[in-house]
Parts: C-alpha cells; structure tokens; sequence
C-alpha cells in the first residue's frame, strides 16, 4: 500500500471569459507528514495568494513574479487557495507596475478596492478546488469582464517563450515587427520581469515535470527542456527552488497533483 501524499496541489482553468486575465486556480494542502518548510518556485507569474485555515491571517496578498524561491513555513492541515494571473494581467487588476510586486507579496485590498474582501469571502468558504474556482470565478467575471485585455504582445511573447525558451527576444521582435527594445520593454511593463528570466523560470518548470517521470534520467530532462548539459539543470534546481535535485524530485513525487497544467 502507497504512502498518503504529503501534499495536494490542485488546478482548475477558468471559463473562456476570463482566460484574458487569469491563468488559473489553485488550492495547496498540506499532509500529515509535511516538513515545516515548503519551497515554492517561480512561475512567472503574479498571483493571489490566502492562507484558508488557521488563525486569521494577513488575507488576500498580491504576490510575485518572483525570481528566487519563496520559502513557506507550514503544518500539517494548512490549507492555500488562489488565482494565478495570465502573463500581462497584474496592471491591469492592480492598477500598479508588476516591478512593484516583484520578489514580494503584499496585501491586495488597497490595490483591488472593495473586490478583495469578496475573492476572500469566496476563499474561505471554499473547502475543495472545485468550489473556489466555481465561486472566486463569479466574483472575477463581474469585474473583469468590462476590463481591458492585457497586451497581445505580453501575451504573444510569453507563449512562444513558453513553447521554446531558447527564442530570442530579437526573434520575436522580428516576428512582431518591433523594435528589440520596444519587446522588452512592453513585456517588463506587463510582467515585471524580462523575456530571458520569464524563459529560464518556464523552461525549469518542463523540467520539473520531467524529473517527476521515473523512467527519464536526469541527463534526458536537461536535453529534453533545452539545457546545455545536467549541471546546467542542477543549477537551475538549486538556484529556483532552494533544494539538492534529489530532494526535488522526491518532493515532487510525494505531492498529489490534480488537473496540473505544466
């Protein structure tokens, strides 16, 4: 008989509407045999982020992009919900440059406004993945839907980088008919940060999933994702979560994911 999971991790995409702005939503519980620290890596993205059991906490946080890994003191029973923004959304919901957010996390409520206080309702009273998506979506699509869409450039760059983080940022000029500069200054104003740090944070992600796969060696997951070599990943682990690739992969393999889009 398997070990219980130390960690659940859950996804749910939105409705169409709202695929503009939000990426998608999350739920975070952890298990009875959880250490006190959980490192979470980069994603490249801005999210907000509550506590949903416990004490009463600070509330909903704007957090992230992060370029380092963020580490998380939790027990066993924790409970963290939320919405993970599209790449380019943060302007538009917080109404503040996305560099102001980054490497922090900060309280939402005087960014969002009344909002805030209905996505926590909507947080608490959410006990599985399905509800909190089902009720913070409602909340979101009644703001978002008279809301400008993030810039098709933003959102361009960050799927072709997410496809191939090897592309240049001249290339996609190129392909957008852009100047280099104006590239990399559009994405930094929707992102916060640049095309080169969002495609090092989305190409370790592929990896991860790799690393996750019994049967595929470490060396086959570097070449696979677009590393130069092994050491070059090994880096990227250490540097992007905090943790010795062995203890990332059993980490990953020890939490239970539902619905996870890499």
């Amino acid at each position: 008989m398997s070990a219980p999971p130390i960690f659940r991790y859950a996804e749910r995409r939105p409705d169409d509407e709202l695929l503009p702005w939000i990426r998608n939503f999350w739920m975070f519980e952890v298990g009875a045999e959880a250490p006190p620290l959980h490192h979470v890596p980069p994603d490249g993205c801005t999210a907000l982020v509550m506590h949903l059991t416990g004490p009463p906490g600070p509330g909903l946080l704007a957090s992230g992009p992060w370029l380092a890994p963020l580490t998380v003191p939790v027990q066993p029973g924790d409970r963290f919900g939320g919405v993970r923004l599209q790449p380019g959304a943060a302007p538009i919901l917080f109404g503040v440059s996305p560099v102001e957010l980054r490497n922090r996390a900060q309280l939402a409520a005087p960014m969002l406004g009344s909002i805030a206080t209905d996505i926590e309702r909507a947080l608490r009273a959410a006990d599985e993945i399905d509800t909190l998506a089902a009720e913070v979506g409602t909340v979101l699509a009644t703001h978002l839907r008279e809301m400008r869409h993030p810039d098709q450039l933003v959102t361009h760059v960050a799927a072709r980088l997410a496809e191939n983080g090897d592309l240049s940022p001249s290339v996609l000029a190129r392909e957008l008919a852009v100047s280099d500069r104006t590239l990399r200054r559009r994405f930094g104003a929707g992102t916060g940060i640049s095309p080169k740090q969002f495609a090092r944070i989305r190409r370790f992600i592929k990896a991860a999933w790799g690393i996750a796969d019994e049967e595929r060696t470490w060396s086959e997951v570097a070449h696979g994702v677009g590393y130069a070599d092994q050491p070059h990943l090994n880096r990227d682990v250490t540097d992007l979560t905090g943790l010795t690739p062995g203890a990332l992969r059993r980490r990953i393999r020890s939490t239970r994911h539902d619905d996870v889009m890499p």
